[in-house]
């Protein structure tokens, strides 16, 4: 089973809409589709740890749909803390993943540049 499927299985176990898994993973209702049909072969870890946590699973099961001992152990340590510091672990997630999306952005807009020869500023 694909990823993609893997999270879509996961998440109508759970009943659970897509909108409901966007809204809380704070990923777009489009990109979460296409990762849910497999559209976007590589989502970022960023998005893949979002989901599994709003999915209350393992990264592993989500890509090989089988459990980690390791990452159960480390969702049990992040669910037993503080409400406020799991908010705050999922505010870093997200950060992270606004991150890699505008590095992703610049990379394109660079690449863009160089191919129409339009000068551009890089960070």
């Amino acid at each position: 089973m694909a990823i993609g499927d893997n999270i879509r299985t996961r998440r109508e176990a759970l009943g659970m809409t897509r909108e409901e898994l966007a809204e809380k993973t704070q990923i777009s209702f489009s990109q979460l589709s296409k990762i849910e049909r497999n559209e976007q072969k590589n989502p970022t870890i960023q998005s893949i740890i979002a989901i599994s946590t709003a999915l209350n699973c393992s990264v592993d099961e989500l890509i090989y749909n089988k459990k980690s001992t390791d990452t159960n152990y480390l969702i049990k340590v992040i669910n037993n803390l503080p409400l406020e510091d799991q908010e705050v672990i999922k505010k870093i997630s997200k950060g992270m993943s606004l991150i890699n999306q505008a590095e992703e952005m610049l990379n394109k807009n660079n690449k863009i540049c160089k191919i129409m020869r339009v000068p551009h500023k890089s960070t």
